[in-house]
Order: structure tokens, then sequence, then C-alpha cells
């Protein structure tokens, strides 16, 4: 990179700001001489909005990575902004992931259990079936916990053969409270806000 200014002298500026721009004293030498391609490249840099792929997004670090910076990741297809020092996801689709179930739970043919997170809120269908009580169907991956305490979880009564209520847990295993076996249990009304 031809350097953030070019000066007639060759100075460099005598200080950065807080998104690392260049600043000059103002008693420093009158004559200097901008380079208006070097000036535009940095604006580009550190705007307030960038492009690139996960791995670009991940190394951005120190003063480049800033509080408000939104990002649009072309790896993930998805928009992320740095909320309280880290990246949150705010707007994107991750498509319909399908979990391995828990011990006793088979999918429904045609019909698998499914989840999505978009634009913030996690979503599911299909319909699986148990023979015990009390058991994990599965456990969401990293980026789809619920955003509740720890320790707490979220109550959703569903459809079923039988009686039964869903848990998701702040760990992001969901459980079902039943009275024995189940089956055609669907999970299309549990939705919530992503953490």
């Amino acid at each position: 990179m031809r350097g953030l200014f070019a000066l007639e002298n060759n100075m460099a500026s005598e200080s950065t700001g807080n998104r690392d721009q260049p600043y000059f004293a103002s008693n420093g030498a009158p004559a200097i001489d901008v380079d208006p391609g070097i000036v535009s490249d940095f604006a580009a840099e550190v705007g307030t909005r960038r492009t690139g792929t996960k791995a670009e997004r991940e190394a951005l670090s120190g003063k480049k990575i800033f509080e408000g910076l939104a990002f649009g990741d072309t790896s993930l297809k998805a928009e992320f902004k740095v909320i309280d020092g880290s990246w949150k996801q705010v707007l994107g689709d991750t498509g319909w992931v399908t979990p391995s179930l828990g011990s006793g739970w088979t999918n429904e043919s045609g019909n698998p259990v499914q989840y999505r997170k978009r634009n913030g809120i996690v979503s599911n269908r299909g319909r699986a079936s148990t023979t015990g009580e009390r058991s994990q169907m599965f456990v969401y991956g990293n980026g789809f916990l619920p955003e509740i305490g720890a320790g707490a979880n979220m109550t959703f009564i569903i459809d079923a053969t039988g009686p039964a209520r869903a848990n998701v847990i702040s760990t992001g295993a969901l459980t079902m409270l039943t009275t024995g076996a189940l089956t055609n249990v669907s999970i299309a009304n549990i939705r919530f806000d992503a953490a």
C-alpha cells in the first residue's frame, strides 16, 4: 500500500484518531500535498459499513472494529453489527438446519424437525415421535440460543397425539415433558429471539 498520505517531504502524520485516521498538528508544515486516491482508500476502509467474507469480518481488530460498525458478510449472506463490543447478526437467513435427534426420537417421513434463524428470530418446523418421557429432542446450534437468562427456559404448548409441553432451555436444549410416548409432535409454533 502507498501509505495513508503522501507529503512533499514524505512526513507521516503526527498521530491517529479513534478509527486510525491520520492527524496532523495544526502547527505542522504548511505545504501538505494530499494524494486524493489514498484519502479515498482510507475513507472506504474506515466507514461505518464494510462488506467481505466471514474470515475478513472475524479478522477485524483494534481500531478497525468499533461500536455500531455494520458488516455485510458475503460468506453467510447476512448482516452483522457490533453491539456491546461483539458481532451480532441483525439481518439474514441461515436456511433450514436439520439437527441430530436425541435418543428415542424419530423424524416424521418427509417432514423432519428443522430450525432456522431469520433476522434474529428462530423458527421451527417438522414433526417427530418419541417412545419416552421427559426427553431431549435436540440441541440448537451456536448462534441459535434463546435470548433468556442462564438457567432459564421458555415453555410452549405443542401439537401432539397426547398432552405435551416443550421447554427451550438457555443452553439450547429443546426438551419435551410428556406423560408417555408421543407421536406427531409438531414444533412449528416454537419461535423465539436469538441471543
